[in-house]
């Protein structure tokens, strides 16, 4: 049965220590540098792929709640333990992939793919870092739909996740 819970805030920059996402079960709090313009955050569980995930999601408010301008942050509610199948099933939908590397950032191993795809008169951008946090996956997917492809999203959100920490 899926948990739903809603708060709005307005900001009017980015903040200069960033925003803190608090993950349950005392996996961590990230923070993480988003756009001023994602003032709307909920959470709520979600059935994918035979798991459970706590998912948190920051988008402007302005927006509908299916928009595609957005970060999702997925935690998976149990532990993993076959890690790299897990993390290959969650990258598995990408159409054409932009990047496919795996980085170190702030002491996080991640596993990162970018990808672009057209979905009728709009472009659908992606990036996801995935990594293992007390035995359990947590993934952050930033999500971009335009009319044109952004050329600057990859990068923009590259430098968010370089920049992040995890606590």
């Amino acid at each position: 049965m899926p948990v739903c819970m809603a708060f709005a805030c307005k900001q009017s920059s980015y903040l200069p220590e960033g925003r803190k996402i608090p993950l349950g079960d005392s996996i961590g709090v990230i923070t993480i540098n988003l756009p001023s313009q994602y003032d709307t955050a909920f959470s709520f569980v979600h059935y994918e792929m035979g798991k459970d995930y706590l998912l948190y999601r920051y988008q402007p408010r302005t927006m509908p709640l299916n928009n595609s301008d957005r970060l999702t942050v997925y935690l998976s509610v149990d532990k993993i333990y076959d890690s790299a199948g897990s993390i290959h099933q969650l990258f598995s939908k990408h159409e054409q992939l932009l990047i496919d590397t795996i980085m170190n950032i702030n002491g996080n191993q991640f596993y990162i793919y970018g990808s672009k795809c057209q979905q009728d008169s709009f472009y659908l951008q992606t990036v996801e870092a995935s990594t293992l946090r007390k035995g359990r996956t947590l993934t952050l997917l930033f999500e971009k739909r335009s009319p044109d492809a952004d050329t600057s999203f990859i990068e923009s959100s590259r430098n968010a996740l370089l920049a992040m920490r995890i606590d």
